[in-house]
């Protein structure tokens, strides 16, 4: 099942990639540009898979890194899968600039340091998850855009559910969307609205998984 989020996209690409035979892909497209984050809610909660992974529609990170997720997905029944782009055996194999570069690194340690208490990369493009653990974790996101991997993250870590990170080989990342600009300001506000929310409990959901019995 490949499920393409089109979110507000003012030209064709979407529908033209989406009629494709040899892709069998099911087109879902919003009436208006939402964010990131709403759009792969929505796909997400679309998708009927036992195991569902999301990631950017130009695949910036190499098929083996999906395979990876899929396995620890599968086979050894993490609810969630989540690419690291810092540990050993990850990979940078095309050009970042350097202002994104750093801004990056500053976004991932204060989330990890202050807000999260965990040594995470949020922002990498590439997460897995079990179907239950899915259909329960994504309509409690409150976060449209860039900023949601965060509140994925948190309600994770509170429901006590455990997480498996996986080394990822980045090779493209031209079509990346994301603004130093206009978009760190926005991140930058999210940040600040998850850390109220979560000072004053909204994240404390309980338990995010069936119990077996169920």
């Amino acid at each position: 099942e490949v499920i393409l989020v089109d979110d507000g996209s003012t030209d064709s690409t979407c529908s033209t990639i989406s009629r494709l035979p040899f892709l069998n892909c099911r087109l879902v497209s919003l009436d208006r540009n939402y964010g990131k984050g709403r759009a792969v809610k929505i796909g997400m909660l679309e998708s009927r898979g036992t195991y569902r992974i999301f990631t950017d529609a130009d695949l910036p990170y190499d098929m083996q890194s999906l395979d990876d997720c899929l396995t620890y997905l599968k086979v050894y029944h993490y609810p969630l899968v989540v690419g690291n782009r810092r540990l050993m055996n990850s990979s940078i194999q095309t050009d970042i600039p350097p202002i994104r570069m750093i801004g990056s690194r500053l976004f991932q340690w204060i989330v990890s340091r202050i807000i999260l208490n965990l040594r995470v990369d949020t922002q990498c493009g590439l997460k897995g998850f079990s179907g239950d653990f899915a259909d329960r974790l994504f309509p409690l996101l409150t976060v449209d855009r860039f900023a949601f991997d965060v509140e994925i993250y948190l309600l994770a870590r509170n429901a006590r559910i455990d997480i498996k990170s996986v080394p990822v080989r980045l090779i493209n990342n031209r079509l990346s969307t994301i603004s130093m600009g206009k978009d760190a300001l926005r991140m930058l506000w999210d940040i600040m609205l998850i850390t109220a929310r979560s000072t004053i409990g909204a994240y404390e959901i309980g338990n995010l998984m069936r119990a077996e019995s169920e």
